[in-house]
C-alpha cells in the first residue's frame, strides 16, 4: 500500500536492515512521504497496527484501492510500481 500510493519503499533512508529491526522493535513506523493523501495514510497506518485485530482484511484493502486509487493511478502504473518494488527487494 505504501509503495503503491507513494512510489517509494518504506524505510528508504535506512540501508541497514538492523536499523529497521531496531526501529520496529521500538514501534516506530516509516515517515509519511509528502505525496500520500490523508485517507491513504490512515489506511496504511491501519495496516501497520500493532494489534492484528485492528488491521483491515485484505478484501477491504483491495476494495479501497479499486475505489480510491483508480483516479490517481492507472492500473498499468500500479503493476509497474509493484514490479519495481519486487526488483528492489531482490539481491
Amino acid at each position: 500500500m505504501f509503495f503503491i500510493v507513494s512510489g517509494d519503499i518504506p524505510w528508504k533512508g535506512k540501508k541497514n536492515p538492523t536499523h529497521i529491526i531496531i526501529a520496529l522493535s521500538n514501534k516506530v513506523v516509516p515517515a509519511r512521504p509528502n505525496n500520500i493523501l490523508n485517507n491513504h495514510w490512515n489506511l496504511i497506518k491501519k495496516c501497520w497496527s500493532w494489534n492484528p485485530d485492528n488491521r483491515p482484511e485484505a478484501t477491504e484493502v483491495v476494495g479501497y484501492l479499486a475505489m480510491k486509487t483508480s483516479p490517481i493511478l492507472e492500473r498499468a502504473e500500479v503493476v509497474e510500481r509493484c514490479a519495481v518494488f519486487r526488483c528492489r527487494l531482490c539481491p
